[in-house]
């Protein structure tokens, strides 16, 4: 299924997240797309564990700072947005889980991040 027209669009290659940028409008489709991006729980705490390790490496080769206090209202701001906002809280129990897993993919950043740069002010 092609969601992009060929040559409207720009696919922008990253190790996390990347991103399809698109040059014109855009329109809407009729029925909602279910998109299942894991075969099971096991295969998401395995991409989960594997991008957070790729976003904590990110991170620190920036050499972006970060405190406590910041990593703990990502978290949280994290799964407000996925039951408030994005209205998880109508999905019932699935939607509490989601919003429960992006918390905890923020989470696993940050501590992998700081696991990280302890290890490097230990050398």
């Amino acid at each position: 299924m092609k969601l992009f027209r060929q040559g409207r669009f720009r696919y922008e290659e990253a190790e996390v997240h990347p991103k399809a940028e698109v040059n014109e409008g855009w329109g809407s489709l009729r029925e909602p797309l279910l998109h299942y991006s894991y075969r099971d729980l096991e295969d998401f705490f395995a991409t989960v564990n594997r991008q957070t390790t790729l976003e904590a490496a990110k991170w620190f080769r920036q050499g972006r700072r970060m405190s406590l206090g910041h990593a703990l209202w990502r978290t949280a701001d994290r799964k407000i947005r996925a039951l408030l906002l994005k209205g998880g809280f109508r999905d019932g129990m699935l939607g509490a889980a989601v919003a429960s897993f992006a918390s905890f993919y923020q989470l696993a950043s940050y501590a992998k991040y700081w696991e990280r740069r302890r290890g490097e002010a230990a050398r």
